[in-house]
């Protein structure tokens, strides 16, 4: 660079200072450049930090609900304390106002830091929210966060429960169409539920459905079919105990079907098989203890068991223990009568 240009650059440079100084913008500048400086007149200066958590689920609804805690932090940084301030706040989903409101803050000392905590309820779905902290019409300081509310999709867990759902409207609607015979709900969703793999619907390898969402889809694959199925067995009236969805593997691939107590005994529904013969076939295959299975866990709205071939007695000489797995196998006889045996205990939520 010459010399010539750098005389000229401060030819312009020093009386553009001059000018910023005058005018009183230099200040501005400071405080654009470092924000979190102190303010050098007396007044109050307020910010806030806010962070959220999941708190618990709630199964006692519909559709399973979330408790999410949400708790802000207001500091004022300034040099006197604040009049009242207040935090508005408004939570939507898909251009709907959920939930709106105010947060009273009240005064904040000079170098105060003042915390509150609000939890709110969701159901599934994407939500924005936006938090405003002001004094009277003054913005001090905004918000927004975005954030999904849902139940694990493909993992097994105390969650599992969460998808029988005898209480939700859409099972109870389809019921009084159905009828309440276990038959008849047995060869309704055989016949009208269409299997579809997790891939072709959600272009995921694992996704599991709720029941309403079967309902509407009319397809799913076998652990969806098997959600609904005992849903509709337990909105029937058969009690909880007499009821479970039995996630599994059966032929070396992962499974889920339905067990329920009848006057007979313990029967195995396969909802994905498709006829009235081959639910027979299915029948005398479950009465001749042709097939054998490995049962992973029980469920049911109320109950959610691991079966733990540690705390099972073989009863038969057919029991193999598979240690790398931690599974049992057994003919399907006897890991029916393990299931509800008094060596293995059910844990009522």
């Amino acid at each position: 660079m010459s010399k010539t240009t750098v005389a000229l650059i401060l030819l312009f440079l020093i009386p553009s200072l001059v000018l910023v100084w005058y005018l009183g913008y230099f200040d501005t500048l400071s405080n654009i450049l470092n924000p979190n400086s102190e303010p050098e007149n007396n007044e109050p200066r307020l910010y806030m930090q806010l962070s959220s958590h999941l708190n618990n689920w709630n199964e006692l609804s519909a559709h399973p609900t979330a408790d999410y805690m949400v708790t802000i932090i207001v500091k004022n940084v300034g040099l006197v304390q604040s009049t009242s301030a207040m935090i508005d706040f408004e939570i939507s989903s898909n251009e709907r106002i959920v939930e709106n409101g105010v947060i009273d803050v009240g005064i904040v000392n000079e170098d105060e830091t003042k915390n509150f905590s609000r939890t709110f309820r969701f159901e599934k779905g994407t939500y924005e929210a936006s938090y405003v902290l002001r004094i009277s019409s003054k913005i001090w300081d905004t918000f927004t966060d975005r954030f999904g509310v849902g139940i694990p999709r493909d993992k097994i867990g105390d969650h599992v429960r969460f998808y029988v759902t005898p209480i939700d409207p859409y099972v109870q609607t389809q019921l009084s169409t159905t009828g309440k015979d276990l038959n008849m709900i047995y060869n309704w969703v055989g016949d009208n539920i269409q299997y579809e793999s997790d891939i072709d619907i959600h272009g995921k390898e694992e996704y599991w459905q709720f029941p309403y969402e079967t309902l509407e889809l009319k397809s799913g694959d076998c652990e969806d079919q098997a959600f609904l199925l005992c849903s509709l067995i337990r909105a029937s009236g058969k009690p909880a105990e007499d009821a479970f969805v039995a996630l599994g593997i059966i032929n070396s691939e992962g499974h889920a079907w339905v067990i329920v107590r009848t006057s007979l005994g313990w029967r195995t529904l396969e909802p994905t098989v498709d006829g009235i013969v081959d639910r027979v076939i299915t029948d005398i295959y479950d009465f001749l203890n042709i097939e054998g299975r490995f049962y992973f866990f029980a469920a049911n709205d109320v109950y959610f068991e691991e079966i733990n071939p540690n705390t099972i007695i073989p009863l038969v000489s057919s029991v193999k223990f598979e240690d790398s797995l931690r599974l049992y196998r057994c003919d399907l006889l006897t890991a029916r009568n393990l299931l509800v045996s008094p060596v293995l205990t059910i844990h009522r939520m």
